[in-house]
């Protein structure tokens, strides 16, 4: 963020980031607010804070593992993992 610390503009009007990336953001003042919901006339509840939108749901939770390597007893669950 180099360019943010030297009030230097990145030239980049809309990105998509993480939620978690966008915290930072945010909290460093690398982005402006703007109010997408009420300029674009879209749902309040796909506004994250007063700087971005939720265009879906980032927090994916998948576990894949090979059946013939692992017993079902030995099996990923999401339910154990902390």
């Amino acid at each position: 963020m180099p360019a943010v610390k030297n009030n230097i503009s990145t030239g980049i009007d809309i990105f998509w980031t993480s939620y978690n990336t966008s915290v930072r953001l945010e909290r460093s003042g690398a982005v402006r607010k703007f109010d997408w919901t009420g300029v674009f006339g879209l749902p309040k509840n796909l506004k994250t804070s007063d700087y971005g939108l939720r265009s879906h749901d980032v927090s994916l939770f998948l576990i894949s593992y090979n059946k013939n390597q692992v017993k079902p007893a030995d099996r990923p669950n999401p339910t154990r993992i902390s």
